[in-house]
Protein backbone atom coordinates (compact mmCIF):
# COMPACT_ATOMS: atom_id res chain seq x y z
CA UNK A 1 0.00 0.00 0.00
CA UNK A 2 1.66 3.40 -1.20
CA UNK A 3 2.47 5.75 1.54
CA UNK A 4 0.10 8.86 1.91
CA UNK A 5 2.13 12.38 2.17
CA UNK A 6 3.59 12.94 5.33
CA UNK A 7 3.29 9.61 6.63
CA UNK A 8 5.87 8.29 7.73
CA UNK A 9 5.01 5.63 9.99
CA UNK A 10 4.75 1.76 9.43
CA UNK A 11 1.36 -0.07 9.47
CA UNK A 12 0.43 -3.15 9.85
CA UNK A 13 -3.13 -4.86 9.32
CA UNK A 14 -5.60 -6.88 11.98
CA UNK A 15 -8.12 -9.33 10.81
CA UNK A 16 -10.37 -10.23 13.85
CA UNK A 17 -12.50 -13.27 13.59
CA UNK A 18 -15.07 -14.16 16.24
CA UNK A 19 -16.18 -10.15 16.68
CA UNK A 20 -19.91 -10.53 18.18
CA UNK A 21 -22.69 -8.78 15.27
CA UNK A 22 -24.05 -6.32 19.07
CA UNK A 23 -20.46 -5.37 19.19
CA UNK A 24 -19.82 -4.21 15.75
CA UNK A 25 -23.32 -2.75 15.15
CA UNK A 26 -22.73 -1.04 18.39
CA UNK A 27 -18.93 0.45 17.62
CA UNK A 28 -20.67 1.34 13.85
CA UNK A 29 -22.86 3.56 15.21
CA UNK A 30 -20.71 5.26 17.41
CA UNK A 31 -18.71 6.00 14.71
CA UNK A 32 -21.30 7.17 13.03
CA UNK A 33 -22.65 9.21 15.97
CA UNK A 34 -19.16 10.80 16.14
CA UNK A 35 -18.72 11.30 12.38
CA UNK A 36 -15.87 9.26 12.31
CA UNK A 37 -14.99 5.81 10.71
CA UNK A 38 -15.23 2.61 13.06
CA UNK A 39 -11.00 2.20 12.10
CA UNK A 40 -10.78 5.66 13.65
CA UNK A 41 -12.72 4.73 16.65
CA UNK A 42 -10.78 1.78 17.43
CA UNK A 43 -7.78 2.96 16.97
CA UNK A 44 -8.35 6.33 19.24
CA UNK A 45 -9.82 3.72 21.80
CA UNK A 46 -6.52 1.52 21.40
CA UNK A 47 -4.54 4.48 21.83
CA UNK A 48 -6.64 6.30 25.08
CA UNK A 49 -6.24 2.75 26.82
CA UNK A 50 -2.57 2.03 26.01
CA UNK A 51 -1.49 5.92 27.13
CA UNK A 52 -3.55 5.19 30.73
CA UNK A 53 -1.90 2.01 31.06
CA UNK A 54 1.22 3.78 30.42
CA UNK A 55 0.57 6.51 32.72
CA UNK A 56 -0.16 3.76 35.64
CA UNK A 57 3.12 2.05 34.96
CA UNK A 58 1.66 -1.14 33.37
CA UNK A 59 3.39 -0.97 30.44
CA UNK A 60 6.30 1.03 29.15
CA UNK A 61 6.34 3.87 27.82
CA UNK A 62 5.72 4.52 23.70
CA UNK A 63 8.82 6.00 21.91
CA UNK A 64 6.80 7.91 19.45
Amino acid sequence: MPKKKGEDLETGAWMLRDVPRDLMERMRISAAVQRTTVKALLLQLAENHLAEMEKKGQIPKSRS
